[in-house]
C-alpha cells in the first residue's frame, strides 16, 4: 500500500520546534519520514543534538548560526516550516491594535535583521515554505 502523504527523502527545516505546534509539526514531518532539523533558544532535554541548533532568529547572528548548521547537516533545505511567532501588542483585542502593532510584530518574528526570509530563503531554500500564525 503507498501512503497517502510522505516526506521521505525531504530535508525540512522547522522553526520553534521544541514544543506545542511546533513540536507537533516536527512530529509529524519525522513520522512522514523527512529529515527534519529544528530550532530554538534553548534545546529541551529530550531532543537530539544532532536534529537540533540552539539560535536565537530574532538576531542576525542567530540566523547566520541556523544557515551554517543547515549547510552542515543537511546540505540545505526542501521545507521550511516557519513556526516562530510572538507578539509585542497591547491587550485589548482588535480595539486596542494600531497599523504599528501588525508592522512590529511582522518585523519582528519573520524579518528579522538578518533578512531571513528573503535572502536566507533565496540561498539555502530550494522547495516550499510555509509560516504559521499563532
Amino acid at each position: 500500500m503507498t501512503p497517502f502523504l510522505t516526506l521521505r527523502g525531504k530535508r525540512a527545516l522547522i522553526t520553534s520546534g521544541t514544543r506545542g505546534t511546533g513540536g507537533a509539526t516536527v512530529s509529524l514531518f519525522q513520522t512522514l519520514g523527512a529529515d527534519v532539523l529544528t530550532t530554538a533558544r534553548t534545546r529541551p532535554a529530550d531532543m537530539p543534538d544532532a536534529r537540533f541548533v540552539a539560535a536565537d532568529l530574532s538576531t542576525a547572528g542567530g540566523c547566520a548560526e541556523l544557515a551554517e548548521a543547515v549547510k552542515d547537516r543537511l546540505g540545505g533545505v526542501d521545507i521550511i516550516v516557519h513556526m516562530l511567532g510572538g507578539s509585542s501588542s497591547p491587550a485589548g483585542g482588535f480595539s486596542a491594535l494600531s497599523d504599528d502593532n501588525g508592522a512590529r510584530n511582522w518585523t519582528s518574528t519573520c524579518c528579522p535583521p538578518s533578512g531571513w526570509t528573503g535572502n536566507w530563503c533565496r540561498t539555502w531554500c530550494r522547495g516550499a515554505m510555509a509560516w504559521s500564525s499563532m
